[in-house]
């Protein structure tokens, strides 16, 4: 039984793996998932006397829900594979990190700073974040700080959020512009 090699062309650089092998859809037994017909009885009951064809499904909308996460998760493990497929998408890979690279540094540095300024101001409650100049670090940090603050509890009373959110900048940054950080790794390499 002879096997068919596919060129170098074909093949995954990125992970040196084998050939490039193309899905086989086969229609299956079950039926498909339609988001349009999961109504509400209120809905039903209002709408009874509009015509059967405005209440008809987008073709688009019946879907299988096997399909898609299918699809879905091809999509993101192939994705990296086809993007060091040619020069390219290899170059593409490392114009695109650079300017995710550019835009996300100083995003990165600039509300670090900010959370870095509200860790004080969780010490001292009397202080009004809505007036000048706290409104500066409070407006722009509260969204997310609120958020913050139902998954972390109080620690002794003192609101710990602003120093988890450091944390999870200070990571952030580091994997992804450190050294050895995703973005820095497809800038020097040309792609993934």
């Amino acid at each position: 039984m002879a096997s068919t090699m596919l060129s170098s062309s074909a093949r995954c650089t990125a992970f040196k793996a084998g050939p490039l092998r193309r899905a086989q859809f086969a229609p299956h037994p079950r039926a498909p998932v339609s988001v349009s017909a999961v109504q509400s009885s209120t809905n039903a009951s209002s709408s009874s006397a509009s015509s059967t064809s405005e209440r008809q499904a987008h073709p688009l909308a019946r879907v299988e829900l096997a399909t898609v996460a299918s699809l879905l998760a091809s999509g993101a493990l192939a994705g990296s594979c086809l993007a060091a497929d040619s020069p390219e998408n290899a170059e593409q890979a490392v114009q695109l990190a650079t300017l995710a690279a550019n835009i996300l540094r100083p995003a990165f540095n600039i509300f670090t700073l900010l959370y870095i300024i509200r860790v004080p101001m969780t010490w001292y409650p009397e202080i009004d974040g809505k007036q000048m100049p706290w409104a500066l670090a409070y407006v722009p940090t509260e969204p997310v700080l609120s958020v913050a603050r139902k998954v972390v509890p109080l620690l002794s009373g003192v609101d710990v959020s602003p120093i988890v959110m450091i944390a999870f900048l200070t990571f952030s940054n580091e994997i992804l512009l450190g050294p050895q950080g995703l973005l820095t790794l497809i800038q020097q390499r040309g792609g993934l």
